[in-house]
Order: structure tokens, then C-alpha cells, then sequence
């Protein structure tokens, strides 16, 4: 698999020669090995929060992960900070550490009621390390050329605009993959039914102890009411496979967040 990479990247290495169609299985292998490979994984990012086009929220994030197990996340703002959070793949830990002192311990179906979007533990880790979000390959995919990339969807090109238009109880997946380094520039999941949408894009693609990583990240969700949006700039300074620890410490001074609909 490694050699047919290496030598459809020297193929590739071009400004304005057209694009040929690949079949949706070797896309798919190409999105696989292409995963970001470590145990252990320490970075730093500015992100920026913006829902419903109000007013742009900026915070530093601290993120430490060990990959298929635990996100750990500090939040601060001018050196202050705000929130530490502790995932895993079936809970949420969460520490207010500004104004009054809260926390919340509960569930991603839980935070799915307010956000009206799923949401994962496979989604962030995904979005911080720049790989295929919500990809299945139990789907079968379609592939074509959009926008000058490779795209991989769950139903047939020509389907898609009147989908689109519709109301049908189904998800459509979308994967745009850039036709050099076989990563994707854009995700696009809608559910068609519900009127939910789900986009992603990386941008800034830089080489890291053997991993290629997007300095850039973004995650938008849209429904019937809000619109909400996340983007994320690295610092390039990953670390990989060190040891670190996940301080997630309260005491009784910390009382309960009650979400709304979970009181």
C-alpha cells in the first residue's frame, strides 16, 4: 500500500493537470493509512466559538490525548482559566473553574439535547488530528471529481442536489480528499430528515513525527435553529508518546451544572 501512495504523490505533484477519477475503494485505503498514528499526543490551539453569528469567542486550549481513550482539554483565557474537561468514550467530565464553581459528569447523549447534533468522542479526537470524522466503511461510497478533488459519497453524484432538496430519512456522507496528500480538505454530513448538518475542514497541512496534521481545523453544526462554529489553530508544536498527566481535581466547594431538559 505504501508504494502505491508514494507513487500516485509523485503523479500528483501538479498546478493545473487534470484529476482522475479513483475507484472508492482505493480512496478509502488512502483515508486509512493515512490516519494520524500515536498513543499519546500533546498540543495547544486558539480556538474560536461562534454561534448564531453573534459576537466571536476566543479561548486557549490545552489538549492531552491518548488515542481511542481519553481527551483531556483546559480551557483559559488570558491566563485565566475557565474549564478542564475529562473524555472518554461513553462520558463527560467537566470542571467551571471561573465566577461559581460547577461541574457536570454525564453523557453525550445528554449534550446531543442542547447542541441538536450528535456528538462523540471519536468526532473531537478526529477533529484535533485531522481524520476522516463519522467515516464508516461498512458504507458503500461513490467516487468522482468536485471542486478539483476526489469525493467520496454515500449516494451517486448525480442523486446528490435533488437529495438535497428533499426530506428522506437517510444521512449523506461526503468526503472531499485532496488529490496531493489524500487527506481531506472538507466533510460534509447531512441529515436529511431531521434538517441537520454537520461540516469540517482542514487546512495547513504539516509533517509531524511521521503524521500529517492540519494546523487548521473547523466544526460547524447547523439545525432548524442555530447555527454553531468552532475553529481551531495550532500551535506546531506537537508532542508525541510522552508521558503526561490528566489533573482533573474538585473539591466540595464545586456544585452540580444543570443542564436544561436533564434537570
Amino acid at each position: 500500500m505504501a508504494t502505491l501512495t508514494s507513487c500516485i504523490f509523485k503523479k500528483k505533484v501538479f498546478s493545473e493537470e487534470k484529476i482522475s477519477i479513483l475507484d472508492p475503494l482505493s480512496l478509502e485505503d488512502f483515508l486509512m493509512e493515512g490516519k494520524a498514528d500515536y498513543q499519546n499526543l500533546k498540543c495547544k490551539a486558539t480556538a474560536k466559538i461562534l454561534i448564531n453569528q453573534n459576537k466571536e469567542n476566543s479561548v486557549k486550549i490545552n489538549f492531552r490525548i491518548t488515542k481511542d481513550s481519553l481527551i483531556w482539554a483546559n480551557f483559559s483565557k488570558s491566563g485565566v482559566q475557565l474549564l478542564t474537561t475529562m473524555l472518554s468514550k461513553d462520558s463527560i467530565k467537566l470542571l467551571k473553574k471561573i465566577n461559581k464553581k460547577e461541574y457536570f459528569f454525564g453523557t453525550y447523549k445528554q449534550l446531543e439535547k442542547i447542541a441538536g447534533t450528535p456528538i462523540s468522542f471519536h468526532m473531537i479526537q478526529d477533529l484535533i488530528a485531522g481524520d476522516p470524522i463519522m467515516f464508516n466503511s461498512e458504507i458503500k461510497y461513490y467516487s468522482s471529481i468536485n471542486l478539483n478533488q476526489h469525493l467520496l459519497s454515500s449516494v451517486k453524484p448525480k442523486k446528490i442536489s435533488k437529495l438535497l432538496k428533499e426530506n428522506e430519512d437517510m444521512i449523506l456522507f461526503r468526503y472531499w480528499i485532496d488529490p496531493v496528500n489524500f487527506k481531506c480538505s472538507k466533510i460534509e454530513i447531512n441529515d436529511l430528515q431531521n434538517k441537520r448538518t454537520l461540516v469540517a475542514r482542514f487546512d495547513d497541512w504539516k509533517s509531524f513525527n511521521s503524521n500529517l496534521l492540519p494546523l487548521k481545523s473547523e466544526l460547524s453544526f447547523v439545525n432548524k435553529e442555530d447555527t454553531i462554529s468552532i475553529s481551531l489553530d495550532f500551535n506546531p508544536n506537537f508532542k508525541f508518546n510522552s508521558n503526561f498527566s490528566f489533573p482533573f481535581n474538585y473539591s466540595s466547594n464545586y456544585t452540580p451544572i444543570k443542564l436544561p431538559g436533564n434537570e
